[in-house]
């Protein structure tokens, strides 16, 4: 019985290097102008290796986005913050920081990295980045900012943007925006992606403003019509309905917390966008638990890769059981594979 079930675990591991060859040569990044039509955003706890691989798996060419990086971290343990997969790609490093030395310094070692893109967050409201003086408390100051993105821009192997909200408090308003877009433009910014609401940094926690201050999504109109590089629109984008309204009039979508909520309907999103076919639910959740089976070995990443799945059958009569199954096998590869086959899961296309 021991021999069969290291047996069984060797084909297992076979067929992961099998799908993890597939999908590099599958992967291939595409222009960037053509993946910022539609990227997932950079989320804390949820745009980590386990999850972006996930993404891949339900989109091979939008855009996707580490994790926001504070520049000290990168600087202190750059393996353990900016190691990916090529597989991963097109992929983008968000990073923060409000010093021009330590911005510059983590750029340089993130360009061993080979990453697609370099992004500057200057839109996280939380109280943690406002104690700091770096993310959306920067928007106060846009000749900071345009300084700061500079300094990036000149060190550099890979394009540079940033993310914005389109105010704070009781800043906001298209002339305050234009002066932000145009000091971006003449920083040497690429593209830059709007949160359509302004941050409100008077006391309400990160989760609030994404949703208290009201969405305007006509001032990234706006912005677009007299900013000439490309703009991204972000905030409250969970159709694909959404999706094709907003590329009538910008450059491209960003999708965020839609993404963990219900991420077969990005699937969808992205087969329509790109032109490409959708996979199943099934033929998705095996390359899942082939990759999860070599990556929950690896302690130093965030544990349990298989939770990423768990709203994978959102919206299915096997919702429920999914989601169950997954809660009590979630360091269990094996034995999670079994429980699925035997109430047909792997079986079933859909």
């Amino acid at each position: 019985m021991l021999r069969l079930s290291r047996l069984i675990l060797l084909l297992i591991l076979a067929l992961l290097m099998k799908v993890t060859s597939q999908l590099k040569q599958t992967t291939v990044p595409t222009d960037l102008f053509v993946s910022r039509r539609l990227s997932v955003a950079p989320m804390m706890q949820w745009t980590h290796r386990h999850f972006r691989v996930l993404l891949r798996l339900l989109s091979p060419y939008a855009l996707l986005y580490t994790e926001m990086c504070h520049a000290r971290a990168i600087i202190h343990a750059a393996d353990r913050v900016l190691a990916f997969s090529p597989y991963e790609r097109p992929l983008a490093l968000q990073i923060a920081g409000n010093k021009v030395c330590e911005l510059q310094k983590a750029t340089d070692i993130a360009n061993r990295y080979a990453f697609d893109e370099i992004n500057i967050n200057f839109g996280c409201p939380s109280n943690k980045v406002q104690k700091g003086g770096f993310g959306a408390a920067l928007l106060r100051f846009p000749d900071v900012i345009q300084q700061l993105v500079s300094a990036v821009q000149r060190v550099s192997d890979v394009p540079v943007t940033a993310k914005i909200r389109i105010g704070v408090d009781d800043l906001h308003g298209m002339k305050y925006l234009l002066t932000l877009g145009q000091a971006l433009v003449a920083a040497g910014c690429t593209a830059i992606i709007v949160h359509a609401r302004c941050a409100l940094l008077n006391g309400i926690d990160a989760k609030a403003n994404r949703s208290i201050p009201p969405i305007d999504y006509n001032a990234v109109y706006q912005l677009r019509e007299q900013i000439d590089i490309p703009i991204i629109i972000n905030g409250e984008v969970v159709s694909l309905e959404d999706v094709k309204r907003h590329l009538e009039r910008v450059d491209g979508v960003m999708i965020g917390r839609g993404v963990t909520q219900a991420p077969y309907t990005f699937a969808a999103i992205s087969a329509a966008i790109f032109q490409h076919q959708q996979r199943t639910r099934v033929a998705i959740l095996l390359d899942f638990l082939r990759y999860a089976t070599q990556a929950i070995t690896q302690l130093w990443l965030p544990q349990y890769p298989t939770m990423c799945l768990l709203q994978l059958y959102r919206d299915t009569p096997q919702a429920g059981i999914f989601r169950r199954l997954l809660m009590r096998y979630r360091n269990d590869v094996d034995g999670l594979y079994n429980a699925l086959l035997a109430q047909d899961f792997i079986t079933k296309s859909c």
